[in-house]
């Protein structure tokens, strides 16, 4: 709005940015260039309409409405000029009829007498009064103590500078009433260059505007106030750094595009984006289903704004978002696409982390409760924020439950066991619990979505048509390896200044070198002495050298410092060298408790399923391996021990299904195989000639893989089934026969095929357990003579 107090005879005020100046003799404004009307006295009557333009100052037609030059709409602007908008000022008392109004305590809004809530920001009036300590401003009242400056802070008696919000020695907030010059109004024109249309949303200086960006022949843009504050030193702070905000360029973050001040507060210039944001989308779901987002929707969503995250986090000093909720976020879609991205919006109270305290933003709910007042904000505030607002788009009301104020899972029952454990740690009432950096979280959240996706069928199928195996970023281990048992260390940190020693350590124990293991870590414990991951791989080498009790002993030294309840490195550690140490109960509730802590992460779960495995509770084991595989379908290991499992509970069908799912491009892709073809020449026994068929095919698709004497042995055995099968007359059941065109052969051929395998057999394993057997089948099994 205009200011309309009456000029000095020198002196008068812009109408568009509302600057005190002297009167420029060539009757434009210095501060943003547009042209000045001569200063009105008090009785100025309105501009007649034929003397030009009051924003630019060219010349229009008696009947316009509409500049030609600058696209103001001159009755608004002309009711501007002469201080007889049609929009009443919030900080005034209008009365209409005879309704009396008062003034909203927070944003400043007219009120009507007896309303409970304000139409302008939605506060509860009375709570709003409460807080303030003072009530909804009576029409006609005089400044009181209520709206003066108190002279110092009520709660440590510091000296109050003029228009703070918070006590900068103790952080207590002072009771304040939001300037007016904070709101803009319909039609206004902020620094002669934005046309302001309507209000998007939000109350007060919180209030997001549509505007026109008269420069650029009327493009969209949004405006909305830097900070809801009156403090000046707050405001030029806050200037200064939304003026290097301005190059940020991300696809996923909003364009700022410019700064403009209307009295002393700066206003932040974005590009306006078309599409929903989260909270509407929420709406929209509730409406029409009664539901909340699901697992899945609510994490591909958190997910898809990380991007923005991982840029901010990663500048030089990182950017602290500070206000993450679901209504900061739209959907917007790409221009000449079916594609939509989730684009972060208002970085108004965004600011450059450089480890200093200052006052605190955000919103209740959302941001962590150790935020008020004036302390540190790190980026870690905005991945409890993220936790936060994930849980909003789960139907887990932030307001109702606070940080570490999870209702229990079974009143949750739609929250998956992943993503409620990942809720539990991001959302923790104490800081230090809470992932710390977004390389952190992102793992988690991507792998608490991938083993959603897997149990639901949903997971993507990449663009080159075939899985790869998930790598872990906390865990190095050896899904892939075809030799060697399991192991899962902890990946050193890159901090580290022994970490290329420990790098290699790592390699040596994945490879069952234990002593040279044992050399690279003394060396990398003489360069850092007080390397953690050093002294957790040298009990790792420890135990796999066969000194259990030093590596116990290791264990307890390095618990005394952390819990492995509460650190998933020294965890899983433990839980390896219980196992070495046969006590398995122990390593299992270490394992449990891994996977509640890093919800996202394959490893620990592996580790857990084959201890299950090893124990013979192959249903538990089954089902985590079920788990593992739909999340990572080229995990070998894990589908070739959950066929074993399956095949121990009698699921012989399911174990055979399972084995199909391995690609012949994976490194275990012949073992699969060869189990495969075990299973279904057991089920052949049943006289089954669709098992035998489906057994040649991948026998043959074994060929130039492996000529080994296991593959020998289930040659010899097909075809002696085969025999067996021919012997009862059936051997029509069989469709597909291994390297032989034409079907069915005669049954001397069938012989000879069996003689002939079993023979290689006998000559490439003449120590094996089971030559007895093989050679009674040779001589006695088979009848046809040689």
């Amino acid at each position: 709005m205009a200011n309309n107090s009456p000029a000095s005879s020198d002196q008068s005020y812009c109408p568009v940015c509302d600057k005190s100046i002297a009167t420029p003799a060539d009757g434009v404004c210095p501060d943003c260039g547009v042209a000045l009307a001569a200063a009105p006295s008090d009785d100025t009557q309105p501009l007649p309409s034929g003397l030009g333009c009051p924003v630019c100052g060219k010349p229009v037609a008696d009947d316009a409405t509409i500049c030609d030059s600058c696209g103001v709409n001159l009755a608004e602007a002309r009711a501007v000029v002469n201080g007889a908008s049609g929009v009443a000022s919030p900080s005034s008392a209008v009365a209409t009829g005879a309704m009396t109004v008062t003034e909203c305590p927070i944003c400043g809004a007219p009120v009507p007498l007896g309303a409970t809530h304000c139409d302008g920001c939605g506060i509860d009036l009375s709570q709003a009064s409460a807080v303030l300590g003072r009530a909804a401003t009576a029409p006609g009242a005089a400044a009181g103590a209520a709206d003066a400056p108190n002279e110092q802070c009520p709660n440590c008696g510091a000296p109050r500078r003029t228009g703070a919000a918070f006590c900068r020695e103790c952080g207590e907030p002072y009771p304040r009433k939001i300037a007016t010059e904070g709101l803009l109004s319909a039609g206004e024109f902020l620094s002669g260059r934005y046309r302001v249309e309507r209000r998007l949303g939000g109350g007060g200086m919180g209030a997001v505007y549509l505007a026109q960006d008269m420069n650029l022949r009327g493009k969209p843009v949004a405006i909305k106030a830097v900070l809801n504050s009156q403090d000046p030193d707050l405001l030029k702070a806050a200037r200064r750094e939304a003026e290097n905000l301005l190059g940020i360029d991300h696809p996923n973050i909003v364009t700022l595009r410019d700064i403009a001040d209307k009295g002393q507060i700066p206003f932040i210039i974005m590009d306006y984006l078309e599409g929903p944001d989260w909270s509407d989308l929420y709406e929209r779901k509730f409406a029409a289903t009664g539901e909340a987002f699901t697992a899945e929707e609510a994490l591909s969503m958190i997910v898809g704004i990380l991007p923005a995250f991982d840029y901010l986090h990663h500048r030089t000093p990182p950017v602290v978002y500070r206000d993450f909720k679901p209504s900061q976020v739209k959907l917007v879609r790409q221009a000449g696409t079916q594609l939509d991205r989730h684009v972060l919006l208002d970085l108004g109270v965004a600011y450059a982390y450089e480890g200093q305290p200052v006052e605190a933003w955000g919103t209740a709910g959302y941001a962590p409760p150790e935020i008020g007042g004036v302390c540190l904000q790190p980026p870690s505030m905005d991945l409890a924020c993220l936790c936060r607002t994930l849980q909003a788009l789960m139907g887990i009301d932030p307001m109702k439950f606070g940080y570490g104020e999870l209702p229990s899972q079974s009143d949750i029952p739609w929250v998956p066991d992943e993503l409620y454990y990942l809720l539990e740690r991001g959302t923790a009432k104490d800081p230090r619990r809470r992932f710390q950096t977004l390389d952190d979280l992102r793992p988690q959240l991507e792998g608490v979505l991938r083993l959603i996706q897997g149990r639901a069928g949903t997971l993507p199928r990449p663009a080159g048509a075939f899985h790869t195996p998930v790598m872990s970023q906390l865990f190095a281990g050896g899904q892939s390896r075809t030799t060697g048992a399991l192991l899962a260390l902890p990946v050193p940190q890159e901090s580290d200044p022994a970490a290329d020693l420990l790098t290699q350590a790592n390699e040596m124990l994945l490879q069952g070198k234990s002593a040279e293991a044992l050399q690279q870590l003394e060396a990398a414990l003489r360069v850092n002495p007080q390397s953690q991951d050093a002294k957790l791989l040298r009990t790792v080498a420890l135990a796999q050298s066969g000194e259990t009790e030093a590596a116990q002993r290791s264990i307890a030294q390095l618990s005394q410092g952390v819990s492995p309840n509460d650190d998933w490195r020294l965890a899983m550690v433990a839980a390896q060298v219980a196992e070495d140490a046969n006590e398995p109960k122990q390593a299992e509730s270490l394992y449990r408790n891994i996977i509640r802590m890093v919800p996202g992460e394959l490893p620990p779960r592996q580790k857990l399923a084959n201890l299950l495995l090893s124990q013979g509770r192959n249903g538990e084991a089954a089902a985590v391996y079920e788990q593992i595989v739909g999340a990572d379908p080229a995990n070998v290991e894990a589908v070739l021990n959950w066929a074993d499992a399956l095949a121990s509970l009698g699921r012989t069908d399911d174990s055979i299904n399972v084995l199909r799912r391995v690609g012949e491009n994976a490194v275990r892709y012949v073992d699969a195989q060869m189990r495969m073809v075990d299973l279904l020449l057991q089920r052949s026994q049943q006289n089954d000639g669709a098992a035998l068929s489906m057994a040649a095919e991948a026998l043959e698709s074994l060929q130039g893989r492996t000529q080994g004497p296991r593959y020998q042995r289930l040659l010899g055995d097909w075809w002696f089934a085969a025999y067996q099968l021919g012997l009862a007359g059936q051997l029509a059941k069989i469709d597909r026969w291994p390297f032989i065109d034409a079907a069915p052969p005669a049954m001397k051929v069938i012989a000879d095929q069996a003689r002939r395998a079993y023979y290689s057999y006998v000559r490439t394993a003449p120590t094996e357990a089971d030559l007895e057997d093989v050679i009674g089948r040779i001589h006695f099994g088979i009848k046809e003579l040689m």
